[in-house]
């Protein structure tokens, strides 16, 4: 007995790595590049160094410390960007080990989306981190 890839498989991969494809893949690869471009600028806009975020290589998101600029509460901080802004941002609690202290003061960003939504969002988290309410989460768990 043989067993192999069913031919209708073959032929369909075959045509999902054509020029038709390739061009797909170089539109998704310049969206992304844009999308980065979008948050890293608003990072900026919000005070965040390079040396403080991490630059995607081809992820489509970013990680970065807010530390320097107060957060101490990353969970407690994107919860109220998601509540009062409506822009979700992960929180470093996730990706650090519990009680480390680091992930308390990190977040992490995804732009998958069109340019449109990403630049949305990034208006909407800058005006957020610029409002009252963000200058609340800057000084850390004492300012509140």
């Amino acid at each position: 007995m043989n067993v192999s890839a069913p031919t209708v498989s073959q032929r369909a991969a075959v045509a999902a790595l054509g020029e038709e494809a390739a061009a797909e893949l170089a539109q998704h690869v310049k969206r992304y590049e844009d999308n980065r471009a979008v948050v890293v600028s608003g990072l900026q806009r919000m005070g965040v160094q390079t040396h403080e975020y991490a630059p995607p290589q081809g992820a489509f998101y970013l990680y970065a410390d807010l530390g320097r600029l107060g957060v101490a509460d990353s969970l407690g901080m994107c919860d109220a960007l998601l509540q009062d802004a409506g822009v979700a941002v992960t929180p470093g609690v996730d990706f650090e080990e519990e009680g480390s202290g680091v992930g308390e003061r990190r977040v992490r960003l995804s732009f998958p989306g069109t340019t449109e939504h990403v630049a949305e969002a990034m208006r909407r988290l800058v005006e957020w981190w610029e409002s009252e309410a963000g200058l609340r989460w800057r000084g850390g768990a004492e300012a509140r």
